[in-house]
This record gives C-alpha cells, sequence and structure tokens, in this order.
C-alpha cells in the first residue's frame, strides 16, 4: 500500500483549470531507490484522476523512498513503492509516455543502470513516444543520443552539466518541450503534471493552457517569472523590466475599472 499523499508542493496554486482526459494513454513512470514521493506517486497519480494507465517500473521490485516533510518536522516520512515492472520488462514502444522520477538517487541509478535506460529510451524514441523527467532525473536523459542539440531544464548542478556535456542546451524555465523531450523544474509539479497532459492530449500545441498562458498580460507573466526565479542573484533589474510591471499594474488595477485617467507613462 502507498502511504497518505503529502501536502506537499504538488499543492502549488496555479490560476488556469482545465481537465484533460487521458483515457486510452499509457505511462510508465520510472524510479529509483531514495526517490521523491511527490515527483514519484502524487505526480502520477494526477494523471491517473485524468484517466491515464500509469505503471510503476524501477530496477528491482520494492524501492525506499522518502515524502516530504511536514511543518515542524526534521525529516521526511521513509515510504516504499513496489513497482509493477522491472527496467527490462518495459516496452517503450507500447507507451505514451515514460516518465523519470526524480529524488535524491538518481545519480547513481544512472551510473549503475546506464545500459538499461539507453535501451528504454531507445525504444521510447522507436515507438514515438514522449520521455519526461523532473527536478533532478533530467540527468537521465544524458544518455539518450538525441538529447545533442535538445533544449532541456532541470536541476542540481551535477546533473545539468551531465546533460550540457552530452551536448544538450540547458535552460532555466520551469518548463520545456523539445521534440520527444519533456523537462520541468522542482518545485512546480502540478505546473509540469497539467504541461505534460496537455502534450499527450493537444500534441499540435493547440490545447487550453497554451492559451491561457498566451493570454497573460505583462504583470502577469513578470508575477509569474518572479515566482520561477530558483535563486536571487544579486543583479540590478533591466529599467524596461521595471516599466514594463509598473505599466501593466496601473493599466489593469487602476486606470481599467474607473477608465478617464491619461496613460502613467508616454
Amino acid at each position: 500500500a502507498l502511504a497518505t499523499p503529502a501536502q506537499g508542493e504538488i499543492q502549488e496554486d496555479l490560476p488556469f483549470k482545465s481537465a484533460y482526459d487521458l483515457s486510452g494513454v499509457r505511462i510508465v513512470t520510472v524510479a529509483a531507490d531514495q526517490f521523491s514521493f511527490e515527483e514519484t506517486v502524487e505526480l502520477s497519480g494526477l494523471w491517473r484522476d485524468m484517466g491515464a494507465q500509469v505503471l510503476f517500473a524501477g530496477p528491482k521490485k520494492s524501492l525506499a523512498g522518502e515524502k516530504l516533510a511536514a511543518p515542524g518536522q526534521a525529516r521526511g516520512e521513509a515510504v516504499r513503492l513496489d513497482v509493477d515492472l522491472l527496467l527490462d520488462e518495459i516496452d517503450a514502444r507500447r507507451c505514451d509516455l515514460i516518465y523519470i522520477a526524480g529524488g535524491d538517487g538518481i545519480g547513481r541509478f544512472v551510473q549503475e543502470h546506464g545500459a538499461a535506460l539507453r535501451a528504454l529510451l531507445a525504444g521510447a524514441h522507436q515507438g514515438k513516444a514522449c520521455v519526461a523527467a523532473i527536478c533532478h532525473a533530467s540527468m537521465a536523459l544524458s544518455l539518450s543520443p538525441r538529447i545533442r542539440g535538445s533544449r532541456v531544464t532541470g536541476n542540481g548542478d551535477e546533473e545539468l552539466e551531465a546533460l550540457i556535456q552530452a551536448g544538450a542546451v540547458v535552460v532555466d524555465e520551469v518548463f520545456v518541450r523539445d521534440g520527444a523531450f519533456l523537462t520541468g523544474q522542482y518545485p512546480f509539479l502540478r505546473t509540469f503534471a497539467l504541461q505534460v497532459a496537455e502534450t499527450l492530449q493537444f500534441p499540435q500545441g493547440n490545447g487550453p493552457l497554451q492559451a491561457f498562458l498566451a493570454g497573460r498580460t505583462p504583470l502577469q507573466k513578470a508575477m509569474a517569472d518572479l515566482r520561477s526565479s530558483q535563486e536571487i542573484s544579486g543583479q540590478p533589474v533591466p529599467r524596461e523590466q521595471v516599466e514594463a510591471v509598473l505599466r501593466s499594474a496601473f493599466q489593469t488595477i487602476l486606470l481599467r475599472p474607473w477608465g478617464n485617467y491619461p496613460p502613467l507613462f508616454t
């Protein structure tokens, strides 16, 4: 039995609400020891709730992982996951999505099971399945020869360096889709789940989430960029960016409701 879901970053607040229908979609979630419960079980559960068939796979039948620590607790709760398939039992050609979940054990996983992961990625490419990874798990995509020249994102200095050495173009974005590769950053788990779902249901890119993102005001985009920042760099903010935020804020919040005031900037 799986542990009770944690109330962690999977509950991030998103203004976008839409229901996806993934009935008929076959997903295999690949995990390793020291897996992240939120990135593995909870995130996959979102796709199951959308109707997808989700199977768990790993290098052995039972894997050890950890949930996020609850408020006031120093350490998270230890959990276990019994997988449905071993790595060499996955027929990636019959899948719509191979999702590699994150966790602290990814580096060791890639090192010890690189051959099996390469074969899995090759099968996914042969069957035209999407390959997704989040956070540190993006490192596993460095094993695919098709990663060269592809835009990807993720977390972790060593993990991203492995991608760079493999020829990938690493960018600091919450979610990136480049061909069959779908990559995301922690802690934006729900955003990642929705982006992947939209890719599966609307492969041509004409889904409701893309329409929502394209319709945001400059202020909404700027605020989303702030929420997505991985760190505070200490560098000055460009004047034009500050002006765009202020202009949009005044136009959206102050000027439009009453309507008869002159523009703030000329």
